[in-house]
């Protein structure tokens, strides 16, 4: 599994979270997105949705007992 997640771009990820109607962010983070001076709070949640998914997969195929290593 961790070999098929290692081959997503950011552009598929973002591309699954779209296709997936993750567009219902919380109203939170839409705030705090906002307060911080983004000019875009969907897009801007989009983008930390893939990120954050991205540096999961990175942490799994990292860890010591990961038989991807």
């Amino acid at each position: 599994m961790i070999h098929r997640l290692g081959r997503l771009d950011p552009q598929t990820v973002r591309a699954i979270f779209t296709e997936a109607g993750s567009r219902r962010w919380t109203p939170k983070q839409l705030r705090r997105l906002r307060d911080s001076g983004s000019r875009n709070p969907e897009e801007a949640t989009l983008d930390e949705w893939t990120n954050t998914f991205l540096k999961r997969i990175r942490e799994i195929k990292s860890a010591p007992n990961c038989k991807a290593n």
